[in-house]
């Protein structure tokens, strides 16, 4: 009865968060970048990663076998990552803020207490946001303390000043149609969210322009013809199984019932032979322009952007502050998107 009631409680959570309308931009601006500098001790089948995902935020990838627990500044438990899938401490505010890197959302009855532990994902992986990694005026290095099995473990990292590295940009042109949000996360891959309350249904084409999505009044249904599905839009990256083909008659099958979905934008990401840093000179510039087809009920939308790549400066490249943290996005990202953020993190390199 307690695991039901706290699974509950942790669902109605981020329902709430999926049906908060979209409120005032808070602007953020991105002065360095959270890199990791060791884990300590190593251990064979665990995988650390920082990703950037509107916030910093840390992948963990645990196939040791042995069940790994991630502690709070203060050494409780919210995090169970190991053989069986992830848990939440359903008890801890940590676990809450976990999940919105402003950390401004915790349910009113959530106390100190007995952990609850919650099944949240039967993968041995896991990302969340963590106030830790947060460049501050206190601390050029953050610390992520952990246990593994019987063992304390030190996850430990430094920042690196955003202008001293040569990186790329991505952007996406809105379509400005009433009642359609898009917004691009920045990544080795980037992903694309869509909230559509238009009353009509987006129809999303994959790589290969089939058909792979349609987001609409009803939720969302995915072609399950689609490779494309598999491999950047389901909520985990999966082999893309013989039975799809991009030629086929489609195969629809309702994966939410919200008209909210994110998946990893491929035609937005840069080809690793235009990644020749040393090439691309010291001049801000245009890399690659971008296009995802797609259509709003009987209507073609060109809906794409452009990466741009920013030199190395020492300060006349201005620090983004445009960075969208709208709640509704961010929960998508972590909801249905991060196995595939984590996946691409570890087959791209990292994003400086």
């Amino acid at each position: 009865m307690i695991r039901r009631t706290a699974a509950c409680g942790f669902a109605a959570a981020m329902l709430l968060f999926l049906t908060l309308p979209a409120a005032a931009h808070e602007e953020r601006a991105l002065h360095a970048l959270t890199v990791l500098d060791a884990v300590e001790p190593e251990v064979a089948g665990l995988e650390v990663r920082v990703v950037h995902l509107g916030g910093p935020a840390l992948a963990v990838r645990n196939e040791s076998g042995q069940m790994l627990t991630v502690l709070t500044g203060a050494g409780d438990p919210f995090l169970r990552i190991g053989p069986g899938g992830t848990w939440m401490n359903a008890s801890s505010r940590a676990a809450y803020r976990s999940i919105n890197p402003d950390g401004d959302y915790v349910p009113p009855n959530v106390h100190s207490g007995k952990p609850r532990w919650v099944l949240v994902s039967k993968e041995t992986a896991w990302t969340w946001f963590d106030s830790r990694l947060v460049l501050s005026k206190k601390s050029s290095t953050w610390a992520v303390w952990m246990r593994l099995g019987g063992r304390d473990l030190l996850t430990r990292g430094s920042f690196e000043s955003l202008h001293g590295h040569g990186h790329f940009e991505s952007s996406l042109d809105d379509p400005g149609i009433n009642g359609l949000e898009m917004r691009l996360a920045e990544g080795p891959i980037p992903a694309l969210f869509v909230r559509n309350e238009t009353g009509q249904v987006l129809l999303v084409n994959g790589r290969a322009g089939e058909p792979m999505l349609r987001i609409g009044p009803d939720g969302v249904d995915a072609n399950l013809r689609s490779p494309s599905y598999y491999t950047s839009a389901a909520q985990t990256i999966a082999r893309v199984p013989p039975t799809a083909d991009a030629g086929a008659t489609p195969k629809w099958e309702s994966v939410s019932t919200q008209p909210v979905w994110a998946w990893l934008e491929y035609r937005a990401s840069v080809a690793p032979e235009l990644q020749q840093r040393d090439e691309l000179g010291n001049k801000r510039s245009t890399v690659l322009e971008w296009q995802s087809p797609m259509k709003l009920g009987d209507r073609p939308l060109d809906v794409g952007g452009k990466v741009q790549w920013l030199p190395p400066s020492t300060g006349s490249i201005p620090a983004r502050t445009d960075v969208d943290l709208t709640p509704w996005w961010i929960l998508t990202a972590l909801v249905v998107g991060l196995g595939l953020v984590f996946s691409s993190a570890r087959r791209n390199a990292a994003i400086t």
